[in-house]
């Protein structure tokens, strides 16, 4: 069970990634495992009333000596792929009962002499490439092979696409196309071209006082094909957040606004692709509209680095949790984007009264 503490909860886990999915909300994290004698762990909890509260606790599974950072989820297959130390680690989600059973995994950074840690791993929308990042400075493209009838995935190292020259913060695959973005701590991000395997494109900030230390988080391809959202933060000091236009040959910048006034720590798009929301190292949370690129709402309830973050299932709450064992639910204004359902239904019942007084004063004078 969670408590109420303050302006946020109280929850039994120190949280270092979230997942939210139709009416569940998924925490993981924990302090290492029998390492350091503190137990890894995924609480799964379905949602209740009101819509920003969770209900009891549905699952509570040990996860041994993996600290489940990053979980990102497949919908056409309901694979999540989740980071632990160097390792990407693709699980089977139960939704049902809140399970997560494991298919396979595959070490993906191999930084040395430091510990590997592997920073950011995605599944592309068909199920069939993975790509991953992390402190070894290379983008690896897998293979993917889901055999949905025996429950079976096989994956195997494609190719590798050497780059970067710093860690490696997130990637993402394009849509429709065979592209990917990575963010780096090079202060660029980089588009490859999955099919020549060649670099095509690399971002950077310049032109500005504050874009000469800025190391990109993250970088996220709109769901309408149009745009790229980065997000870029400094040593210290305030973070930015930027809209790319893309056309055919060119990606240039169109807007950037102020994220933060602080880095941040953990950045995740809404279902529908039109907010993203961000968390800071200082416990901010806020909710940025990509449409308008504004700020839409934002709190500073949590008193420590935001590690776990995603909107809820129909995107109608920001979730974020610390290591701290809290989290904080930020209310997304317009979930839908311009209009919300109420409004539109408003509208809706206008116009058809309106006709209805019309075809009434046409037929009865």
């Amino acid at each position: 069970m969670f408590t109420n503490k303050r302006r946020y909860f109280g929850i039994n886990l120190p949280v270092f990634s979230i997942l939210g999915y139709k009416d569940k909300v998924y925490f993981a994290g924990g302090g290492g495992g029998q390492k350091v004698g503190l137990k890894n762990s995924l609480l799964v909890y379905k949602r209740g009333m009101p819509a920003n509260r969770l209900s009891n606790i549905i699952n509570d599974q040990d996860t041994g000596e993996d600290l489940l950072q990053r979980m990102n989820l497949n919908l056409k297959f309901e694979i999540v792929v989740a980071c632990s130390d160097g390792n990407a680690i693709f699980y089977k989600l139960n939704n049902e009962n809140g399970n997560l059973n494991e298919l396979c995994r595959v070490k993906a950074d191999f930084t040395e002499p430091d510990p590997p840690s592997l920073n950011d791993a995605k599944m592309n929308d068909q199920g069939t490439l993975v790509a991953t990042g992390g402190d070894d400075s290379i983008v690896r493209i897998w293979d993917c092979q889901y055999d949905k009838n025996n429950n079976v995935l096989k994956v195997s190292k494609k190719f590798e696409l050497v780059s970067h020259t710093a860690p490696i913060n997130s990637v993402d695959f394009h849509l429709t196309k065979p592209l990917i973005i990575s963010a780096s701590d090079d202060k660029s991000c980089r588009i490859f071209n999955l099919e020549n395997k060649q670099l095509i494109k690399k971002l950077t900030l310049g032109g500005g006082s504050h874009d000469l230390n800025l190391k990109f988080y993250s970088a996220l391809f709109s769901f309408d094909e149009k745009f790229i959202y980065t997000v870029a933060n400094p040593s210290r000091g305030s973070s930015y957040l930027t809209k790319w236009e893309m056309d055919s040959e060119n990606v240039t910048p169109v807007v950037t606004i102020k994220a933060h006034h602080q880095p941040i720590s953990a950045c995740t798009m809404s279902k529908e692709g039109l907010f993203i929301g961000l968390g800071g190292c200082d416990g901010a949370v806020k909710i940025a509209n990509l449409r308008y690129m504004s700020i839409e709402a934002e709190q500073t309830h949590l008193d420590m680095v935001v590690k776990g973050l995603d909107f809820t299932g129909d995107s109608r709450f920001l979730i974020a949790g610390t290591p701290e064992s809290n989290f904080d639910v930020l209310q997304n204004l317009r979930p839908e984007g311009g209009l919300s359902k109420f409004f539109k239904l408003w509208v809706f019942l206008m116009l058809v009264f309106w006709i209805y007084l019309y075809v009434k004063e046409s037929i009865f004078g």
